[in-house]
């Protein structure tokens, strides 16, 4: 079942009604106010008849300092081909044989754990507690 709104409480109806009326004496408020205060007072702006004469003084030419040169690069040494020959590195098989018998691992040894018995937390309370005092 819907709920019907009492057309005198209900604010939606009422907004753009509002909304209106406030626009309206805003405008009017200032169509008023340019109406009984149509002039503008300006400032007359002041130029001032004598400049201020502006001071130049000679600055002496500094003169920069070289810096001093680089550090040559360090030689970077050349390898040189020598006559030794390189002896021949062996490279054992690596290859894995599938045809081969595998041993077998002795089963893991299985420790037996004893049965942790677990304290017993709860204790019957048979008097109820009294606040001292």
């Amino acid at each position: 079942m819907a709920l019907n709104k009492n057309p005198k409480i209900d604010i939606k109806r009422k907004y753009t009604k509002c909304c209106e009326i406030g626009l309206i004496l805003a405008l009017i408020i200032t169509i008023t106010a340019f109406l009984y205060f149509p002039e503008i007072k300006r400032a007359e702006l002041i130029i001032p008849e004598s400049q201020e004469l502006v001071d130049i003084e000679d600055v002496n030419i500094t003169k920069q300092e070289s810096a001093p040169p680089p550090p040559p690069q360090p030689i970077i040494p050349i390898e040189i081909p020598t006559d030794e020959v390189l002896e021949d590195i062996i490279i054992e098989d690596t290859e894995l044989d599938i045809t081969e018998n595998v041993e077998t691992l002795p089963p893991p040894i299985v420790e037996e754990k004893e049965e942790e018995v677990q304290p017993n937390f709860f204790i019957a309370v048979e008097e109820m507690p009294e606040p001292i005092g």
